[in-house]
């Protein structure tokens, strides 16, 4: 049931379905089936059935919408919750990969000083010079001037650990919010969507992310604490 499946779009989401289920719901799964369950079914929400790509109904969306600040055609999604190991960072690369899969040109955007995401693909953030500490920081850089393809589709705005230092330098400037934003629309939008990771935590990384986003995803963890 892919209205269920859908409830754990996370590693640790997908525990919480996973445990849920056994007599009189679903079938009892394991945590990595309910895992790669739960990013299929996300992904067919997100992308519906696809269309040729350059269509003007490309790429097919859940209803009416207004379109993000890279054109009515591409989809910025930021993922956050300022409570960490909730699967930010696992949701942004399972999903990111899944969507590609089925033909649609994604970015996945690091926005975590832990550089996680980045790690993941395989790129060392503390010898990396173009990263998001650049785009945010150095005057005339771009989103495509720090991006790099990790897959066919798929392309990473890899971060730096020298993000840590952001948090504090943004304050100086009078647009330290909306940093982001700006050097996303500087960007010609040649991509379906933009994933956003974030740090755990309510500060200004992750208000740039929630700023240049036109939708939120919030992973949880299914317990109290």
């Amino acid at each position: 049931d892919q209205r269920q499946a859908g409830c754990c779009g996370t590693r640790a989401g997908a525990w919480g379905c996973a445990a849920a289920a056994g007599p009189g719901g679903l079938p009892e799964l394991s945590l990595g089936q309910a895992s790669a369950r739960a990013v299929r079914a996300s992904a067919d929400g997100l992308s519906g059935r696809m269309r040729a790509p350059g269509s003007a109904d490309w790429p097919p969306l859940l209803g009416a919408r207004r379109g993000s600040i890279l054109g009515p055609m591409t989809r910025v999604i930021v993922v956050a919750n300022q409570k960490g190991g909730v699967g930010k960072t696992s949701t942004v690369t399972n999903l990111g990969a899944a969507l590609a899969e089925r033909g649609a040109r994604v970015v996945m955007l690091d926005l975590d000083p832990q550089a996680a995401l980045t790690a993941g693909w395989d790129l060392d953030p503390y010898e990396l010079t173009s990263t998001t500490y650049s785009l945010l920081m150095r005057d005339g850089v771009s989103l495509a001037d720090i991006l790099r393809p990790v897959g066919e589709h798929l392309w990473l705005a890899p971060a730096s650990v020298d993000l840590a230092a952001a948090e504090y330098q943004l304050t100086r400037h009078r647009d330290r919010t909306l940093r982001l934003r700006s050097r996303m629309q500087a960007m010609r939008s040649g991509y379906d969507f933009v994933l956003i990771d974030t740090p755990p935590s309510l500060g200004l990384l992750t208000v740039n992310g929630l700023t240049a986003a036109d939708e939120l995803l919030i992973p949880v963890e299914c317990k109290y604490l």
